[in-house]
């Protein structure tokens, strides 16, 4: 039987051997990993946009991708680049490049509409901007502190809906993410890069409480208002006559007839009992010469 893999022509020929040290073999293993690394997370965004993975999987998967991709791109050392190493063996991943060299995080999804997650949202995002906020102005500038906070304030924010691509918070936050995931974990922000995040924060975050107004704006419902155009005919005085008493305001409406009948009844019975009282109640007196007596005589 053949085999239908090619094999060598001269098998008398020994095999060449990759590597002829331990250090050889440990630097093509970990080359191979990052190689393995960028194309697996080209795969994934690839499946994620074609909706062949749910939203949970590509998340838990990306951010191992993430993390594997940062303790793997070492084993290139000082002399050369990831860029580099992906321009030698021709890979042709721009999605993977987007992913891993600049933006650092996952592909964050948005919430649906609904009243308890958009306070939920907002609760949120108001909490992140505060921290992150005062991690600047307490002067915390090392990228390991200022990255996972400008994570969370993102992924807060991309849970707003009714906000365009290129909201300017988003805009300004992921603008940092890139120059942080440059950047190592034990790296710092100069003073000057300290001021444009905090200006940056600050102008995201007033943006952010626009959009808050505007949407509040728009959902409030309008209050109900009397057309005054179609009732100007109408007579709102006392009527003086049949026809006023026929066009008068509250007669034209429908509505206001069980109230004119409950109102009606409600005075005829007050009438009919304090007629009744007046007259057969003995401790009524109309007279004022009878109200001074403290003994009947009249009875």
């Amino acid at each position: 039987m053949t085999s239908r893999w090619p094999t060598a022509l001269d098998k008398s020929l020994s095999a060449i051997d990759l590597y002829e040290s331990h250090k050889e073999r440990k630097y093509y293993d970990s080359r191979a990993n990052l190689y393995a690394i960028i194309m697996a997370t080209e795969h994934l965004e690839r499946a994620y946009a074609q909706d062949c993975v749910t939203s949970q999987e590509y998340t838990t998967e990306c951010n191992k991708l993430i993390s594997q991709f940062k303790i793997a791109k070492s084993a290139l050392g000082d002399n050369e680049t990831t860029e580099s190493f992906m321009k030698t063996f021709q890979m042709d991943c721009p999605r993977a490049t987007n992913r891993l060299l600049y933006m650092g995080v996952p592909e964050s999804l948005r919430s649906s509409d609904d009243s308890d997650n958009v306070g939920v949202a907002v609760a949120k995002t108001v909490a992140d901007f505060i921290t992150a906020m005062d991690t600047v102005r307490l002067g915390q500038l090392d990228v390991d502190d200022l990255s996972p906070l400008l994570i969370d304030l993102r992924n807060s924010l991309m849970q707003h809906t009714g906000t365009p691509k290129d909201w300017g918070p988003i805009q300004k936050v992921e603008t940092w993410l890139v120059k942080l995931n440059a950047m190592r974990a034990h790296d710092r922000i100069d003073e000057n890069e300290k001021r444009q995040l905090c200006l940056d924060l600050d102008s995201a975050y007033l943006e952010f409480n626009q959009h808050l107004k505007t949407k509040r704006a728009r959902t409030v419902t309008p209050s109900r208002t009397m057309a005054v155009e179609s009732r100007a005919h109408l007579h709102k005085d006392i009527p003086k006559n049949w026809d006023q008493l026929k066009n008068n305001i509250w007669l034209s409406d429908a509505g206001a007839y069980p109230v004119l009948v409950v109102l009606t009844f409600a005075c005829g019975m007050c009438g009919g009992y304090m007629a009744y009282t007046g007259m057969k109640n003995q401790d009524v007196r109309f007279s004022t010469s009878k109200r001074q007596q403290l003994i009947r005589t009249w009875e």
